[in-house]
C-alpha cells in the first residue's frame, strides 16, 4: 500500500464514523419535531380533560407563569393517566389545584372525579 492509499483508507473509515454518528443523533429538524408532536399530544389530552374555562384559565396562567403551568398540566395528565378525572376538570378546579401549587401544598383535590360541569 502506498501513502495515498493509505490516506485513502483512513478518510473512508473516518467518512463511514462520520454517517453512523449522523444516523445514531436526531437532526435539530428532527427534534423540533417531535417536540411539536408532543405539543400537539399535550393540547389534544388536555382538550379532552378541561372544560373551554379550564383551558382559558390554564392558557392565562402560561402567560404568566409557564413553570407553573406545566406543573400543573403534568399533574392532570397523571391524573388522567390513572382514569381518575369521572368528567372534565373544570376552571373551579384549576383554582384550586393553581392554589396547591402557589402554596408549594400536594396535590389533593377533593371530589375530583365527582363534579358533572363540563
Amino acid at each position: 500500500m502506498t501513502n495515498q492509499d493509505d490516506i485513502d483508507e483512513i478518510r473512508k473509515k473516518k467518512l463511514q464514523e462520520l454517517q453512523q454518528q449522523n444516523q445514531e443523533q436526531p437532526s435539530q429538524e428532527e427534534l423540533d419535531n417531535q417536540e411539536k408532536d408532543r405539543e400537539a399530544m399535550l393540547k389534544h389530552l388536555l382538550r379532552k380533560i378541561l372544560t373551554s374555562d379550564a383551558r382559558k384559565r390554564l392558557t392565562n396562567v402560561r402567560l404568566v407563569d409557564e413553570e407553573k403551568a406545566s406543573k400543573v398540566e403534568k399533574y392532570l395528565l397523571t391524573l388522567a393517566k390513572q382514569d381518575k378525572l369521572a368528567n372534565k376538570v373544570t376552571e373551579e378546579q384549576i383554582k384550586q389545584i393553581l392554589q396547591e401549587v402557589t402554596e408549594d401544598k400536594s396535590f389533593n383535590i377533593k371530589g375530583m372525579g365527582s363534579r358533572t360541569e363540563n
